[in-house]
């Protein structure tokens, strides 16, 4: 029975979107902020993601995958598919009105959607925003919406015609939303990757014909039992303790790519950021089921947020008089007019990526023996009843 639960190194097999090729780092980052995620505690433990991908790499592919793996935890919002008043809510007889979200909510080509409706729809539920409104007579509190919202967006959703009126206050918002969130990059080079061909044919192999197994196809039900049992494992855990000694060597990298990190001279983003990748960290350590949060945990989220970042367009370079962020390639730094590179001095690297990205998570030498010991002392219950609610955490 443990054997169905666990791959080798002791990881339970559970994945999002199981059916979908590629792109394991994005669904990896999502399963951590899920695992991380209290329902009942948006303002403290969401993280909002934006995915980012040209046309045909797979962003409604995702949402559609994130949607099988949840089922009726989650919903799909097409474009303009609700509107501020359903959002806000009206009172009718007496009685407040208004849309319900589930626990997980995707927005498909948030670009796309008119500018009131991104400004009364798709902003509050990213930014959480609370406060008070009347409607014909009646004083409504405007709540949190509970639920860990997911956007795409293309690359170049800022190249509107014109770039005053409503197409101005559309870049205002998208730029608000995404400020507030994680963003992601799709893989849009495995198109002509062998390993991905490879993979994407030898499954559709096995979807279509009988005679053909593919190792990597899951049932969706098992599937959706699984992350439901490692989302639960997660909150169950004790409160979160960092590994001794990490928290000095973590904290010089966070700030560092937090700085980095610019999604545009409008905005600021490093608080929000700096605030995400705690959150990830600790949720990647709880979906391992581990309530110690070590170094290569923190490593791992910035690695891939730093390579994210890079292929967004958005990472920096840093000024080391400064320490401001530049466009890549300046000579001399726009803040202070100091040269942007300076004589080796024999220092080691600190850039928060430190030695080259693993593909694989973390597994430092603790977590295992944990992990193993819960899911053997739960895996009879859990597959013999049904799935949990994921509303209720």
């Amino acid at each position: 029975m443990k054997d169905l639960w666990l791959a080798p190194e002791g990881k339970v097999k559970a994945d999002i979107a199981p059916m979908m090729v590629g792109n394991a780092g994005a669904k990896e980052l999502i399963l951590a902020a899920l695992c991380v995620f209290n329902i009942q505690n948006i303002k403290e433990t969401v993280v909002p993601f934006v995915i980012v991908a040209k046309s045909g790499a797979g962003k409604t592919t995702l949402l559609r995958g994130i949607k099988k793996s949840f089922g009726q935890d989650c919903d799909i919002f097409n474009i303009n598919a609700l509107t501020g008043v359903q959002m806000k809510g009206t009172v009718k007889g007496g009685k407040l009105v208004k849309a319900e979200l589930r626990p997980i909510s995707l927005f498909d080509e948030t670009n796309k959607w008119q500018q009131n409706y991104l400004e009364e729809v798709i902003m509050p539920v990213f930014g959480g925003e609370v406060g008070v409104r009347w409607r014909e007579g009646e004083k409504i509190e405007q709540k949190e919406f509970r639920t860990l919202p997911v956007g795409t967006l293309l690359p170049h959703w800022e190249d509107f015609e014109g770039k005053g009126g409503h197409a101005a206050k559309r870049i205002h918002n998208i730029e608000q939303i995404m400020r507030r969130s994680v963003i992601l990059r799709l893989d849009e080079g495995y198109g002509m990757d062998d390993k991905f061909l490879d993979d994407y044919t030898d499954m559709l192999a096995g979807r279509y014909f009988a005679n053909i197994s593919y190792t990597s196809l899951v049932d969706l039900e098992t599937n959706y039992r699984r992350l439901i049992f490692v989302i639960n494992m997660a909150h169950d855990l004790p409160d979160q303790e960092i590994a001794v000694g990490a928290w000095e060597k973590v904290k010089p990298q966070i700030k560092r790519l937090a700085r980095m990190i610019v999604i545009s001279d409008r905005v600021s983003y490093h608080g929000s950021l700096t605030e995400h990748i705690f959150r990830l960290g600790i949720g990647l350590s709880r979906r391992y089921g581990r309530f110690i949060t070590y170094q290569d945990d923190f490593e791992r989220v910035m690695s891939l947020l730093e390579e994210n970042a890079r292929i967004n367009g958005m990472l920096r370079e840093l000024c080391p008089t400064c320490n401001l962020p530049n466009l890549p390639g300046n000579v001399r730094c726009t803040s202070c007019g100091d040269p942007m590179k300076v004589k080796e001095t024999g220092k080691k690297d600190v850039s928060p990526k430190g030695k080259e990205a693993v593909d694989e998570a973390p597994t430092p030498s603790e977590p295992t023996s944990q992990l193993a010991a819960l899911c053997a002392q739960q895996n009879s219950d859990s597959l013999g009843r049904s799935p949990p609610d994921l509303s209720k955490k």
